[in-house]
């Protein structure tokens, strides 16, 4: 078993969802609402208006970004969009003594899951494809939709993968469903139905 599979209490929940989903929103709220620490993940993007660096990612230089990933300080790396970086970090709970939660993709949630054991993936499906497309919108009016609609199918195709879905219609709903799951564990009796919009979100993306 990998060294970081340590004899420890610390549980690691993971979010993920295509663009648009409201990932971060609903990180924040769950962050905001119990003692479970947001892993801060890297990019080599700037900043945002009203993005702060060390709380919403660790914003870096390229040349800083290539070495954390040749020293092994980084699990993953990922260009989106044939852009920007982004990578998350390998040792998840280097910086406290709490359960921690972090944003991944697909490819990064089978990483984290090999090598840690105390794992609870978590997938955000929108409502709606239009919800979706409004959302893509309204913080990348300059997006290629087509391009981003190509990468969303792929994503929402892998909602099977995750321990829970959750449907992001009203943040707060949302929220509260994403802490009963931490707190709790419940039995998703949906889950099946959540399933279905997720293969009718694809069918709507093509």
């Amino acid at each position: 078993m990998n060294d970081l599979n340590r004899d420890r209490d610390q549980r690691l929940f993971v979010i993920s969802g295509p663009s648009g989903c409201g990932k971060a929103t609903l990180l924040k709220y769950v962050t905001d609402y119990t003692d479970i620490k947001r892993v801060v993940t890297y990019t080599t993007r700037e900043a945002r208006p009203g993005e702060v660096d060390g709380v919403d990612y660790n914003f870096v230089s390229k040349e800083d970004f290539d070495r954390m990933y040749e020293n092994g300080e980084l699990m993953e790396r990922e260009r989106v969009y044939g852009d920007f970086f982004y990578g998350s970090p390998r040792d998840v709970f280097a910086d406290t003594d709490t359960d921690v939660i972090m944003e991944l993709d697909t490819k990064g949630t089978e990483n984290y899951r090999s090598i840690y054991g105390s794992i609870l993936t978590i997938f955000i499906l929108p409502p709606s494809i239009d919800e979706l497309i409004r959302r893509i919108e309204s913080r990348h009016p300059e997006a290629n939709m087509d391009e981003r609609l190509a990468v969303v199918r792929p994503q929402l195709q892998s909602a099977s993968l995750y321990d829970y879905v959750v449907i992001n219609d009203i943040v707060e709903r949302a929220g509260e469903e994403i802490i009963e799951i931490i707190e709790t564990g419940y039995r998703d009796l949906d889950r099946e139905e959540k399933l279905k919009l997720a293969a009718e979100l694809v069918e709507s993306t093509r």
